[in-house]
């Protein structure tokens, strides 16, 4: 391991630990950023919710600087379960330009995601954004995303509801 991924480890589950120290610094020298990639990955629960986390932070800033781990992403980070590391990763999904079969895929990951997704609220309100971020830049795909938002606004939680109705309003002003 690292010293960024070093100091990732340790302490409170419920807890981000450095994980904003180690934002900062990423963004000072972004060819580190593989070193959270690698921390993703890892056999650590702890490390593994952390380094996504700063990921996402990250990458909310520059998607940019997804695309050369794009696939990486999709097909080594996005098959792993835990919920921490989910609501992260279906955000990220969303930064990356990915071609029209790419999109379609990924709509329907993020679809299962929600529709199997009990524990977690996090991951559900986060899949639904992901959805309509990707639905917006590929405005044919909002026939697969509108139903199951429309479905959520009557049957989910309340945090799942309220972030419907952010994405409808959204929806509505920009289409």
């Amino acid at each position: 391991m690292s010293a960024i991924t070093d100091r990732l480890k340790g302490g409170d589950r419920r807890s981000i630990g450095r994980s904003n120290r180690i934002v900062e610094e990423i963004l000072k020298h972004p060819e580190k950023i593989s070193e959270l990639f690698t921390a993703v990955m890892s056999e650590d629960p702890l490390l593994k919710m952390r380094a996504a986390d700063a990921l996402e932070k990250i990458t909310a800033k520059y998607p940019d600087w997804l695309e050369p781990y794009k696939h990486v992403l999709l097909h080594s980070i996005a098959p792993i379960e835990q919920h921490e590391v989910r609501w992260h990763v279906a955000l990220m999904l969303s930064y990356v330009k990915w071609n029209s079969v790419e999109t379609r895929r990924i709509i329907k990951l993020l679809i299962g995601w929600f529709q199997s997704e009990r524990k977690s609220n996090i991951v559900r309100v986060n899949c639904l954004q992901a959805m309509a971020n990707l639905a917006q830049s590929k405005p044919k795909l909002i026939k697969l995303v509108q139903p199951v938002i429309e479905k959520a606004l009557k049957v989910g939680s309340p945090a799942v509801k309220a972030r419907c109705r952010k994405i409808i309003t959204a929806m509505k002003k920009s289409g």
